[in-house]
């Protein structure tokens, strides 16, 4: 009976199985730790609380910005919707070759539309959107002859132009 009391006292000898028993630990309980709590520590420097004041020049960023293609100057304006009217003013008109024309609108709703232009001439005027009052669009010409243009929306009631580009 000692024999069987030996190996139940785990005298590190083999089990019945010929495995070498290990020893085997009881599950722990877990422990409390305190955590500490957080504790004032003055600053030694105030902390603003007002957001400063805009200035009134931008601040430079380092970063080169695009410089704006300058309008040219026009040689010619013509009015779109003047006082609310459905004509171009002038009408009809004459501008040297490389010379410039500048659309302004006085009224909402038109636009400048190539009904026809010489052969060679590349205008694409201002068709497809319409545009309110303040609106400009300038172009310079180079290529001589006679160009007919309208006002989409209102070209079935005369809204009409031509020029020669001498």
């Amino acid at each position: 009976m000692v024999a069987g009391l030996a190996g139940c006292l785990g005298g590190g000898g083999v089990d019945g199985n010929g495995d070498t028993p290990t020893a085997t630990s009881r599950p722990s309980r877990p422990t409390d730790t305190a955590t500490p709590s957080p504790t004032g520590t003055p600053t030694t420097t105030d902390t603003p609380t007002a957001t400063p004041e805009p200035t009134d020049s931008p601040t430079p960023s380092g970063t080169p910005t695009a410089t704006p293609t300058p309008t040219p100057a026009a040689d010619l304006t013509v009015t779109v919707g003047p006082e609310g009217r459905l004509v171009f003013d002038p009408e009809t008109f004459e501008v040297a070759a490389g010379g410039t024309v500048r659309w302004e609108w006085a009224s909402p709703g038109h636009n400048v539309s190539p009904a026809s232009r010489p052969s060679g001439a590349s205008w694409p005027g201002e068709d497809g959107a319409t545009y309110g009052a303040g609106h400009t669009y300038a172009y310079t010409f180079s290529v001589p002859g006679t160009y007919e243009y309208h006002c989409d929306p209102h070209q079935s009631i005369g809204m009409t132009g031509s020029f020669t580009v001498r």
